[in-house]
């Protein structure tokens, strides 16, 4: 379950249980994972954004060696985004057309909801 709350705060909730116990209203014995990450982005200019992030999940429900696989593999993905983010705000522009993919909605969602909330900030 993905939960945005403007300006830039995403809570990401992500579980799985043992197949038929109830997915997210199993019981705590038949949990297999549930990890919560919070991302925060802040902008600091006009061109640039502070983007902090964390995972909680459960004390003692992963093993050291589990923690540092998420870890690490969260990382890598992050670091391949940083050259992907930061290639396309090299090339974003206010003139550039935007173009709808279905697989981007709930991002043009957060724009169109961002874009609204500033607008009546404006009119107060």
């Amino acid at each position: 379950m993905i939960e945005f709350t403007p300006p830039g705060f995403i809570w990401l909730q992500v579980g799985s249980a043992k197949t038929g116990t109830g997915a997210r209203k199993a019981k705590p014995e038949n949990i297999l994972l549930d990890r919560h990450t919070l991302h925060l982005a802040m902008p600091e200019t006009d061109k640039t954004t502070l983007y902090f992030w964390m995972m909680a999940n459960k004390a003692e429900s992963l093993t050291t060696e589990q923690e540092s696989k998420i870890y690490e593999a969260s990382l890598h993905a992050f670091n391949e985004d940083i050259t992907i983010i930061e290639g396309q705000q090299d090339r974003l522009r206010a003139e550039t057309n935007e173009i709808d993919l279905r697989a981007d909605t709930g991002v043009l969602e957060a724009r169109r909801l961002l874009k609204r909330l500033a607008a009546e900030e404006i009119t107060l």
